[in-house]
């Protein structure tokens, strides 16, 4: 990425382009591709709400799982008391 940003400056010099109008176009592009790379905080917001959402589904899914256990063991339990 810096080295992009070199060569445009570089190549903005050769073709007389003052050193602060050089510098300018090359820190402009530098922020563009940064941007294209780095997440933003409408992203994380995103991915928040997501987690949230999967974090109480796997909740649910784990309430579920204990529930049946739980009848199963008071099931199993009650035959064992009646064949004694």
């Amino acid at each position: 990425m810096a080295t992009i940003v070199w060569e445009l400056y570089e190549a903005l010099r050769e073709a007389e382009v003052s050193d602060v109008k050089a510098k300018a176009a090359a820190k402009a592009v530098l922020g563009e591709e940064v941007k294209s790379v780095l997440a933003t905080k409408e992203d994380f917001l995103t991915l928040k709400s997501e987690l949230k959402t999967d974090i109480l589904e796997m909740e649910v899914r784990i309430t579920r799982t204990i529930l049946t256990a739980m009848i199963s063991m008071t099931a199993i339990f009650a035959a064992i008391v009646k064949l004694f």
